[in-house]
């Protein structure tokens, strides 16, 4: 082991202890860590402990919190920015020049988080919101806002609403990054019990730019149950019978939470390998007026994964184009389009030429990396990130 990485597991068991013994404010345990960070840079250099962007997620929500923190570490490391990933858990960064909270309608609200980071100045603080306006958690998360300079949105329309209520927004498109490890196209699926009775021609098929007709799953949907879905699935079940599907609905607030003794991105990583394996990614809204565009679902789970989304009726999200990189209609209709472009020769010709355009419109028109250089410029002093 080197010392630089001898001193910061030095450094990590004293803020452990710190808050095991002597709570939040102990002086001689913080003068301890003060001379270690004086002794590394003194032996090190200042660009050992430089960094420009500390990312936090909270390990006690939802997965898919943790999977964005990740894929936004990808995107800065591959745009050459230095970056490190926290949860409620840690104490802030020192090194870090400004303090990226994803997902802060759960980061505050579980655990540790609302204390976490409660000395981080407002003008070090950005966030990243992933809920729309129309839900409870979004107005769970509107105090929390103020305490940011800026708050970052997934979802244009709900930048527009933030504006309108004063906030400083903008929009932050999940884009793609080379070589993303959770989205891993050569992996197996892994086996547990949401997917071993798939069986071994699914979970052990892998893509290696097969065409879409090739794929062992007609159609999939993963998502939480609610009545609206339940009653949908429920009524065209005689009319999906005959193709090969994974329809997973789980209990409200189960489906990616964190689970004990699996890794902390599973879900990711099985979600996107059902989709890896699927013809069709389905999505239908848990709300009847509810016109969202759910960019996980849509975007990450599904063009990211090559797979052809039928989703029913949503709103705008450049630079995506219904019909060219996507297909959508209302939810009656929905049946009639499973069934065209599963079953007719045309459609089967269509259903590849939507998911082939739809995913080179991901990977050119929104490289992650390039997203974020322009994206944290207006935020950061540091060299690396101004024009």
């Amino acid at each position: 082991m080197n010392p630089l990485s001898f001193l910061k597991i030095i450094e990590r068991s004293i803020r452990k202890r710190r808050k095991q013994f002597f709570g939040e404010t102990s002086e001689r345990v913080t003068r301890i860590e003060r001379s270690i960070r004086k002794r590394r840079k003194q032996f090190f250099g200042k660009s050992s402990e430089r960094v420009t962007l500390a990312i936090y997620f909270n390990s006690l929500g939802n997965c898919f919190s943790r999977e964005i923190a990740q894929l936004l570490q990808a995107g800065l490391v591959q745009a050459g920015i230095s970056c490190h990933l926290r949860t409620e858990n840690d104490y802030p960064s020192v090194e870090a020049e400004m303090h990226l909270v994803v997902a802060p309608h759960e980061f505050y609200r579980l655990g540790d988080g609302s204390r976490c980071l409660n000395r981080v100045s407002s003008d070090r603080l950005l966030l990243l919101n992933t809920e729309p306006r129309q839900t409870q958690w979004f107005k769970t998360a509107l105090p929390v806002f103020k305490r940011a300079r800026h708050v970052f949105d997934i979802d244009l329309a709900t930048v527009h609403e933030l504006e309108r209520l004063g906030y400083s927004a903008s929009h932050l498109p999940l884009g793609y990054v080379e070589n993303f490890a959770p989205y891993d196209r050569r992996a197996l699926l892994p086996i547990t019990p949401e997917t071993e009775a798939l069986g071994p021609s699914v979970t052990n098929w892998i893509d290696t730019d097969r065409p879409l007709t090739n794929r062992p799953i007609d159609l999939s949907f993963v998502g939480e149950s609610n009545q609206r879905r339940s009653v949908f699935f429920a009524r065209i079940a005689p009319r999906i019978e005959r193709f090969k599907s994974h329809l997973r609905l789980m209990p409200p607030g189960s489906g990616s939470r964190r689970v004990e003794g699996l890794p902390g991105n599973w879900h990711s990583r099985i979600t996107a390998g059902i989709s890896q394996r699927s013809k069709i990614v389905l999505n239908v809204h848990r709300d009847e007026n509810n016109h969202h565009f759910e960019w996980h679902g849509i975007v990450m789970m599904g063009i990211w994964q090559r797979a052809l989304v039928i989703t029913e009726t949503v709103a705008d999200a450049p630079p995506f184009v219904s019909g060219v990189h996507l297909v959508q209609s209302s939810l009656d209709e929905l049946p009639e389009r499973i069934e065209y472009y599963l079953s007719d020769p045309c459609g089967v010709k269509e259903a590849e030429t939507i998911r082939t355009a739809g995913f080179r419109q991901l990977k050119e028109q929104l490289h992650l990396p390039n997203i974020l250089k322009e994206a944290f410029r207006p935020f950061s002093h540091s060299p690396q990130i101004r024009p």
